[in-house]
């Protein structure tokens, strides 16, 4: 199953703890090692162009994965106690909350402390940071904090 980026939803992350995208030919190594067959990874990346805007389910394991790109489940706690579901990839970390994405970018501050004030006010809370976070593929946990 490969979806657009775009269109990835709460419940995409439910069902696979991890999601990787294609960004360069060594990642078709890497897919092979994590046990899919290089047949179909090639046929795959075929038919979305090698596009690196499609995201794909990856087994739990590939938590670790030498990819780009992975998007790792998590079940995030706010500071108020809500509980939500969105990712971590990379410094960055996202949230859904009434089938809408709120995103957070470490290095895009203001935009950051923006967007924590809407999800806030949506929630019915005074500040959602920090956040706690559970990697669902490994259970570890970590903090989020835009401070």
């Amino acid at each position: 199953m490969i979806k657009p980026l775009s269109s990835l939803e709460e419940r995409d992350f439910l069902e696979h703890a991890v999601w990787g995208c294609y960004y360069e030919p060594d990642d078709v190594d890497t897919l092979v090692e994590l046990g899919f067959e290089r047949s179909a990874v090639v046929d795959a990346l075929e038919q979305i162009g090698y596009s690196d805007e499609y995201a794909f389910p990856l087994p739990p394991e590939a938590t670790d994965a030498p990819l780009n790109y992975v998007y790792r489940s998590v079940r995030a706690t706010t500071r108020g106690g809500n509980s939500l579901v969105g990712y971590v990839t990379g410094p960055c970390m996202a949230v859904f909350f009434r089938a809408k994405l709120y995103s957070f970018n470490p290095n895009l501050r203001n935009l950051s402390l923006e967007t924590a004030r809407e999800l806030a006010s949506a929630l019915g809370e005074k500040a959602v940071f920090p956040m706690d976070l559970e990697v669902m593929a490994t259970s570890a946990h970590q903090e989020a904090d835009l401070w």
